[in-house]
């Protein structure tokens, strides 16, 4: 068994899952309300952890710090790294701080580039001083980028919290490109998306097809201009739903419940993948 627990600002989710014939399956899921601002964690979620097996927890994008840098092929990467975070990222401590690491091309070809993704100390601390110094913390975008191997080539375009996130994914490695922009409230979002995707195709020589939108503000009628402004690129457009690549062991009204939101709880699966691949590689 293994469970994830995700940080989402409008409610807190749980799910277990267990590994039948070497996917994940579904075996639990609940919501709680969000947690404070004093990581109380909600009635009935301490509980629900009693039996968790191995834990990871999902932090929301709106708490990550993101920076972004090039570096050089054979460059000291832990050395750069700490450069970057004393000039141009203020209050980070690599001793109290989680920093990760993708790495990825650039703007330009044959450029490599690190983004670095940092859950704040303070809510490392809450986390495991309330779950235990076992639980592994992930961002959700990473998250995100591990459920969409599942489907093969394509690029994810989405917002979780006030940024648009865009990643090329190529089949298992990591991440081709990934990017993050800020939302900008005074134009709509698909037009936002469509400039994402533009310079996206400017940056890298993409050779996926696929179009998989995702996140806290995705709706029917944004995927469908979107999918309109697009027509003509040899691109397809769908709504991310990595819950496909799962089984369940829930009931229906849960599972389309799940369906419904899947764009925003694709990080559940992510995290699931993850947690696989960790226990079995041990």
């Amino acid at each position: 068994m293994y469970s994830t627990i995700y940080l989402h600002p409008m409610r807190t989710i749980f799910t277990s899952w267990k590994t039948v014939a070497g996917s994940p399956t579904l075996v639990d899921y609940r919501e709680f309300e969000p947690m404070d601002g004093g990581f109380v964690l909600p009635d009935g979620l301490l509980s629900a952890c009693a039996n968790h097996g191995a834990l990871t927890v999902v932090v929301h994008s709106s708490n990550l710090i993101y920076h972004a840098f090039p570096f050089d092929a054979g460059e000291n990467i832990p050395d750069r790294t700490s450069f970057e975070l004393k000039e141009f990222v203020s209050g980070v401590n690599q001793s109290e701080d989680i920093v990760r690491h993708v790495r990825h091309a650039g703007k330009a070809y044959s450029t490599d580039w690190m983004s670095l993704l940092i859950v704040p100390g303070q809510l490392r601390r809450n986390i495991v001083n309330t779950l235990g110094a076992e639980t592994e913390i992930i961002s959700d975008i990473e998250a995100d980028i591990e459920a969409a191997k599942l489907d093969g080539d394509s690029v994810l375009i989405g917002r979780r919290g006030e940024f648009l996130w865009t990643a090329s994914i190529y089949g298992l490695q990591a991440p081709y490109h990934l990017e993050r922009c800020p939302i900008q409230e005074h134009m709509p979002i698909e037009m936002l998306m469509e400039e994402a995707l533009t310079e996206h195709e400017a940056s890298v020589e993409p050779t996926w097809t696929a179009i998989r939108l995702f996140g806290d503000s995705l709706t029917p009628t944004i995927l469908q201009t979107f999918a309109d402004s697009i027509v003509g690129r040899g691109r397809s457009v769908q709504r991310f739903n990595p819950f496909r690549h799962t089984q369940t062991d829930v009931s229906k009204e849960v599972q389309d419940n799940i369906i419904k939101r899947a764009h925003i709880l694709s990080p559940l699966v992510g995290a699931a993948v993850h947690a696989l691949l960790v226990q079995t590689s041990a």
